[in-house]
């Protein structure tokens, strides 16, 4: 990719300044890289710390537009009892997960994370800002502003050196009272949503992004009302893909449509790719060339499906059933297949009843997942999980980011830093890419008054030798006080 460490301007759309005016921070291992960057004057004032304040909070964590259409579903700790959908049947076949098969990071080994993974990109972003890495080289971004409206800037970020962009100041719609909510972006486009929540409307917009960083002309792909869920977005490649449904306040929502849809970055034309019966329990994830969703299954509302089809084709090409009454509000997939969140603890489900975030430990053969190892992070869910190359399942813990080794059975924490927010460093990758990214909101003054307000963007990469597990020669309260992270 190439380099944008000097300063110029590029208007892929005409009236929006992109200059650069990001820069690493200043311990950063790749600070030498910085852009010279362009300081724009800004109001330093109530509306700005309350719209930084806002996208933090909007982050829920991290479910983006979604907070504006709908509450969230489940309760983070509630006994879900058996008062599962009437429509069952003994011809559909879930997975089945014994108690035994299933291990956490009590069988694991904790390592050092210095000895796991090294640190290629410590970057400085405006406090507030959103981050979302779904691309091996830009992470799209929502920069908060000093005014009540526009409330946000979407930008892109070069993972590469930590250049970051304006793409647009304003809604497409703004003057018809819309503005931008959640953007996702890879090297090909971006596809970004658009809301006027007081007149309960969304759009959908999808452009191309040149290879110097310029949006492109951008193209109405949907739009709809408050009948419709605001959609979940996400991207792969140059295919943008949303899903609409009902909200979850209406009444005959587990009888109503829902729909994977997708649209070209750079035709715009939309097709749907998907249709089912009810609403879909998790937002859509990349992984490689492929999207996974969770439409409910064809025969009975009350059993969710699992499925990866190409993002090309549309084709299916993985899908399992989970037991009936199970919903994960998080997805993923990697090496070894499916993984999903769960809020709630079931009284029924096996090996996959607990709160927590499950993958198998093996990839799966001829489709068979229930003759596997599973692993569970045994936390509450608050982000997607993800995969740093084929070697290290990605997670969020309470406050850190955790990576897990599920052959070595080792695993290990990035820390975090001082000042951070409550959630502390929140896991922004997505699928499975050669490095992960992590993101910590920081707001602290030192003993001598020097304030320090950045959100904080770091990049991983994996070493090249994987850690094996020590076995009885871990220390088990050091692993303990690493959960509690």
């Amino acid at each position: 990719m190439a380099q944008h460490g000097n300063k110029k301007t590029k208007r892929g759309v005409p009236q929006v300044d992109t200059t650069s005016f990001g820069k690493p921070a200043g311990g950063s291992s790749v600070a030498k890289a910085s852009a010279r960057k362009r300081v724009r004057s800004r109001r330093s004032n109530a509306a700005g710390a309350s719209n930084a304040q806002t996208l933090i909070t909007r982050r829920n964590l991290l479910l983006g537009a979604a907070g504006i259409g709908a509450a969230a579903v489940g309760a983070v700790g509630v006994r879900a009892l058996s008062n599962r959908e009437e429509s069952t049947s003994e011809d559909i076949t879930t997975i089945e997960v014994s108690e035994d098969a299933v291990f956490d990071l009590e069988a694991c080994a904790e390592v050092d994370a210095g000895d796991a993974f090294e640190l290629i990109g410590n970057f400085e972003l405006p406090f507030g800002t959103l981050v979302w890495a779904d691309d091996e080289n830009v992470a799209a971004c929502l920069f908060p502003t000093d005014e009540p409206s526009p409330l946000v800037y979407m930008g892109i970020l070069s993972l590469g050196n930590g250049s970051y962009y304006i793409l647009r100041e304003s809604a497409v719609g703004a003057e018809e009272g819309f503005e931008i909510y959640d953007v996702r972006a890879s090297s090909e486009g971006l596809v970004w949503l658009e809301a006027a929540i007081m007149e309960g409307l969304w759009r959908i917009y999808v452009a191309t992004l040149g290879g110097d960083l310029s949006l492109g002309e951008p193209q109405l792909v949907e739009e709809g009302t408050s009948d419709v869920e605001v959609p979940s977005i996400t991207i792969v490649g140059e295919h943008a893909f949303w899903q609409t449904m009902a909200p979850i306040s209406n009444e005959n929502a587990r009888r109503e449509p829902s729909a994977l849809k997708r649209a070209s970055v750079k035709s715009g034309k939309a097709q749907t790719v998907y249709e089912a019966t009810g609403r879909m329990s998790a937002p859509p994830v990349p992984y490689g060339e492929s999207v996974i969703f969770t439409p409910r299954h064809e025969e009975a509302t009350s059993y969710c499906d699992l499925v990866r089809i190409e993002a090309k084709s549309g084709k299916v090409q993985d899908q399992i059933t989970l037991p009936s009454g199970m919903m994960p509000h998080q997805v993923g997939f990697g090496p070894t297949g499916f993984a999903f969140c769960f809020e709630n603890i079931y009284d029924y489900g096996g090996g996959i009843a607990n709160l927590g975030t499950y993958t198998p430990a093996a990839a799966p053969k001829n489709g068979d997942y229930n003759s596997l190892p599973w692993f569970r992070f045994n936390r509450t869910p608050t982000a997607a999980p993800c995969w740093c190359t084929d070697n290290w399942f990605m997670v969020k813990s309470n406050q850190s980011v955790c990576a897990v080794n599920l052959a070595n059975k080792v695993f290990c924490s990035f820390g975090v830093e001082s000042g951070c927010q409550d959630w502390g460093d929140f896991l922004v990758s997505s699928g499975m890419r050669n490095t992960v990214v992590t993101a910590s909101q920081i707001d602290q003054v030192d003993n001598e008054g020097k304030e320090t307000k950045m959100t904080q963007v770091r990049v991983w990469q994996p070493l090249a030798n994987t850690p094996s597990n020590p076995g009885e020669n871990a220390s088990s309260s050091t692993q303990e006080q690493n959960q509690d992270q």
